[in-house]
């Protein structure tokens, strides 16, 4: 489950993050429930991360749950530096 402490914006994020980097859990738990699991049997649709859909669903729910308008202009500004930052480092094709 995502932690309380955390905001909103920084949960979203973090997982943003985490899918984009490897969409594999380092330690072999899911990222909701934290169950070792195979990414084999789960049928999420990031099946690195959560051990299955009803996890990866319940994760991202609590995780909007309490999102603000001020929650999401932030997420916004984090993707679009984040976009910036990947176009600038990838070569533009002949």
């Amino acid at each position: 489950m995502p932690n309380p402490k955390k905001s909103p914006a920084q949960i979203l994020t973090e997982l943003g993050l985490y899918i984009a980097s490897k969409n594999t859990s380092p330690d072999g738990r899911c990222a909701s429930c934290r169950v070792v699991f195979d990414p084999a049997n789960s049928d999420a649709k990031f099946p690195g991360a959560f051990c299955s859909l009803q996890c990866e669903r319940r994760f991202i729910q609590e995780g909007l749950r309490s999102l603000t308008v001020e929650d999401c202009m932030q997420i916004q500004k984090r993707l679009d530096s984040l976009l910036t930052q990947t176009k600038s480092a990838t070569p533009d094709p002949l």
